[in-house]
């Protein structure tokens, strides 16, 4: 029952497949060049495919993003554990017929979109609710950095599986299956945190914010739409721009990819006793300072200011990401945490994907490059943009 489900293991048990869920979606990163050579697609379409996903996440989101608050985590986690197999199962059969793999290889990516969008609202809420008493403080701050965590493991793993275990468009998604057969029997024995009234029926999300939540919202949204964008681009293009940079190595890829992420993770950690408002303005300045970096990495050809910019920006996303769901997630009642903390996912998921669907468009025209470049720069304007609004909110005498 609810007030007495917390644990250690239920605890780590979601973390661990929040890990999971949030490594399927950036495991075909490194595998892009490779999908590309066997089904003879463009950049523009791997970005697509790495974009795809987003349209299952605001489906799951916006459909079934506060049916957690009324129905109980478990059945929404455990359907996302299903959304996640019925994913990884298509990434595999896309290279067992690789006649019809390109059509597989988009639906596998829809499902693991469906995956995240039912599961990220009801776990992040289901971590709050289950973290021990002695670790309670730090459940949000949990929940982001295993979700970023997982974004950066995705890729890192997949190119050490690409380079070690035949064969190379497979061995990872075995790994990945094994994975979620254990987290569905993660979900089928962990409590249930939410007090389930009979007859309750879910209600389909919407946009409209509780009274007292749009001020953090905006300020947790707009640098945490900037930051996802940059992580988006390592997720998407970065093998591509690597290779320019003389990186082919699938594993070294990679390793920049997962450092970025690394540092977002470590970003996080060093924040959470730091005041929140001073926080969110310096964490929106090394944004920009990370989002010029990266302009310069691509102007100049150079892995070593690529993976410079990353980190930098990794680090910018890590602070205002962690604080900025902290803040909105404590100014919600429990019965509407999933609901509003899914919105917030919206914004986030929409920066990870839009801005990297723009760069392989433009590529189309411009070139990588010239594409990659124009990137940054709106990046830097976003992260401009957000450290004014965090700005505004701090006391003239701390200014």
């Amino acid at each position: 029952m609810p007030g007495v489900t917390r644990g250690l293991a239920p605890f780590v048990g979601v973390s661990f497949i929040y890990l999971l869920i949030m490594a399927a979606t950036t495991v075909p990163t490194p595998l892009y060049p490779f999908y590309q050579q066997r089904m003879h697609f463009s950049l523009f379409m791997g970005t697509v495919i790495f974009a795809i996903y987003v349209v299952g996440v605001l489906a799951g989101l916006l459909g079934f993003g506060r049916w957690s608050d009324a129905l109980g985590r478990r059945p929404m986690l455990g359907a996302a554990v299903v959304m996640g197999l019925i994913s990884t199962v298509c990434m595999l059969a896309s290279d067992v017929f690789p006649s019809y793999g390109l059509p597989i290889l988009l639906v596998g990516r829809l499902f693991v979109g469906l995956a995240v969008g039912l599961f990220v609202g009801a776990a992040t809420a289901a971590l709050i609710e289950l973290a021990p008493p002695a670790i309670a403080d730090k459940a949000p701050f949990i929940s982001t950095a295993v979700n970023v965590l997982g974004l950066g493991s995705g890729p890192l793993l997949a190119g050490v599986m690409m380079e070690t275990v035949p064969p190379p468009l497979r061995s990872v998604y075995w790994v990945l299956l094994a994975g979620l057969l254990i987290a569905a029997l993660i979900v089928w024995r962990m409590p249930e945190t939410v007090s389930v009234k009979p007859g309750a029926r879910p209600q389909a999300q919407s946009f409209s914010l509780p009274a007292g939540v749009s001020g953090p919202f905006i300020q947790a949204a707009v640098p945490g739409f900037a930051g996802f964008a940059a992580l988006g681009l390592f997720g998407a293009v970065s093998p591509d721009l690597m290779r320019q940079m003389g990186i082919a190595d699938a594993i070294e890829q990679g390793l920049v990819i997962f450092a970025v992420f690394a540092a977002s993770c470590i970003a996080q950690l060093v924040v959470k006793p730091l005041p929140l408002a001073r926080t969110m303005v310096a964490g929106c300045a090394i944004l920009t300072l990370g989002a010029a970096v990266l302009l310069l990495s691509v102007l100049f050809e150079s892995w070593v200011l690529l993976l410079a910019g990353g980190v930098i920006s990794g680090a910018g996303q890590g602070a205002t990401f962690a604080k900025g769901l902290a803040h909105v997630s404590g100014a919600v009642a429990d019965t509407e945490r999933a609901g509003v903390t899914s919105v917030l996912f919206v914004c986030f998921y929409l920066g990870l994907t839009v801005p990297a669907v723009g760069v392989g468009a433009l590529a189309l025209e411009w070139g990588l490059t010239n594409a990659a470049a124009a990137f940054a720069v709106v990046m830097m304007v976003l992260a401009a943009g957000a450290w004014a609004i965090n700005r505004s909110s701090l006391a003239p005498s701390t200014r």
